[in-house]
């Protein structure tokens, strides 16, 4: 490096020109935030900012529901104190002036997570009422007042609870009840006109409709009707609409891997094991009978990385472990026994905790001897590995049930609590120098609880508290996380 340019770089990281552009009093540089400059500062490596205070001052806008449209961030504010039970409809595109708001709904927006809002063709479609529960129906945006509209009064005697929002190919599929028998199959385009019933599974019946996920422009269902809850697909039409299977799929728990639809079901003979379809009667099938027997495997935590789908199985034999699979029973295979013997290095629960990024699994894993920490792997025994014991010793740095990791860039992001920082951004590319404390938000033993990490055009947004604004819209230049690397040798 040209001699002239040391000093001028270590001046940059003093005076903070790393940072972005933005109210002093939002982020103030500590010693140690001063210290990780001095030790690997570059121009591109900068700190999350306070996005907008959408709500000024202590009192918080908690936005919830952050989706990525095309590269602007479409997000759902619950103000408090909020005595009218509304919400508010905001995008971001990640400056204060870029972030705008765009309509007040009553509170069905934000039902659960089978409602949660989903992208099709640039429109942000998503479940709200006008003016109270009763009319609770499907919405989109364009994000501008005049371009946000409820498309259907699919049930004129009350609420229609649209859930399962899904793209399928271009086409938004969901699942809603006119008021007459159990919910149906609709699809949309995006106009009131274009918002049509698919079709009535059970006619006169009680059944049940969930969408599992979409293979292409087909979709792949758990159906009841008279005969029971099956596996079925559609095509979008009525005659499209057929059972595929006499199985009983789980709801949750899905990946899509080189043109194929990965699940878990029971067949009533094998338990809870991982399926596989290409939408044909013929081309669904069980992968691999994981645990011999009725009792399954219980299957958890599906995610695709290329021609393969990651999970975590038990066998019976070792526990709660990383398995992987690219559909055939010869490719279905343990990749580790992480925690050795029958005991678990996973939850045996829903808790998503597999994420990917830059074609790597990450996961938070017990191997029994450091506690639960994020691991990472590449689908081989010797390429999976813990990447650093951020709490040493046995104490688990994801004390009770651990947090997402959520993959944004080339690597996760997460927050785990600190007896120094509290619970605040932590980051990971895999490695040790790139496993870190990111920053304290909430500065001291106070926790800024970050949450909602969402990728939307250059940046990653997230919600978090620094003790000033309340619960707001923060946000951090994915160059950052390219770019940064951990302070110093020791950990903060």
């Amino acid at each position: 490096m040209t001699a002239w340019r040391l000093p001028l770089i270590f001046f940059c990281c003093l005076v903070g020109a790393c940072a972005p552009s933005v109210d002093e009093e939002t982020i103030e540089a500590t010693p140690q935030e001063l210290e990780r400059r001095e030790y690997d500062c570059k121009p591109e490596c900068r700190p999350a900012y306070l996005v907008k205070d959408i709500v000024p001052g202590l009192e918080t806008s908690d936005p919830v529901d952050l989706t990525d449209v095309d590269g602007t961030l479409y997000l759902t504010t619950l103000p408090f104190p909020n005595p009218g039970g509304v919400v508010e409809l905001w995008k971001s595109d990640g400056t204060p002036e870029g972030t705008v708001f765009i309509e007040t709904l009553f509170l069905g927006s934000y039902l659960g997570e089978s409602q949660y809002p989903t992208a099709v063709n640039g429109l942000f479609f998503f479940v709200a009422a006008e003016s109270g529960e009763h009319d609770i129906e499907l919405w989109r945006s364009d994000g501008t007042p005049e371009g946000t509209f409820q498309l259907k009064e699919i049930n004129p005697m009350g609420p229609s609870y649209p859930e399962w929002l899904t793209n399928a190919d271009g086409t938004l599929f969901f699942v809603a009840s006119s008021g007459e028998g159990g919910p149906d199959l609709w699809k949309s385009d995006g106009t009131p006109e274009g918002t049509v019933l698919v079709k009535d599974i059970n006619p006169g019946g009680f059944g049940g409709v969930s969408i599992l996920g979409a293979l292409g422009g087909m979709l792949l269902l758990s159906a009841s009707d008279d005969t029971g809850t099956r596996l079925w697909r559609s095509d979008g039409t009525p005659q499209g609409t057929v059972p595929l299977a006499d199985i009983v799929p789980d709801l949750y728990v899905t990946a899509v891997a080189d043109g194929k639809f990965f699940f878990v079901a029971d067949d009533g003979l094998h338990g809870a094991e991982p399926w596989v379809s290409d939408g044909t009667s013929g081309g669904t099938r069980l992968v691999e009978d994981i645990r011999p027997g009725p009792e399954g495997s219980s299957p958890l935590s599906f995610v695709s990385v290329g021609r393969e789908v990651f999970f975590t199985a038990d066998d019976g034999v070792h526990g709660q472990e990383l398995w992987k699979t690219s559909g055939s029973s010869g490719s279905t295979r343990l990749v580790e026994d992480i925690h050795p013997g029958p005991a678990n290095a996973f939850f045996s629960d829903y808790t998503q905790v597999l994420a990917t990024a830059n074609g790597k699994v990450f996961f938070v894993a017990d191997d029994g001897r450091h506690g639960r920490e994020v691991w990472v792997s590449q689908g081989r025994s010797r390429n999976t590995r813990l990447v650093e014991d951020l709490t040493p010793g046995t104490a688990s740095s994801f004390p009770g049930y651990p947090t997402a990791l959520v993959g944004v860039g080339k690597g996760v992001l997460f927050s785990i609590p600190n007896a120094t920082y509290g619970q605040e951004l932590w980051r990971s590319d895999g490695t040790p120098r790139g496993t870190f404390f990111f920053q304290d938000i909430a500065p001291g033993p106070s926790a800024s609880s970050p949450s909602w990490f969402t990728e939307s055009g250059d940046r990653a947004f997230f919600v978090a508290d620094d003790g000033v604004h309340g619960r707001e819209l923060w946000a951090l230049p994915l160059e950052s996380l390219g770019n940064c690397f951990k302070p110093r040798p020791d950990r903060p």
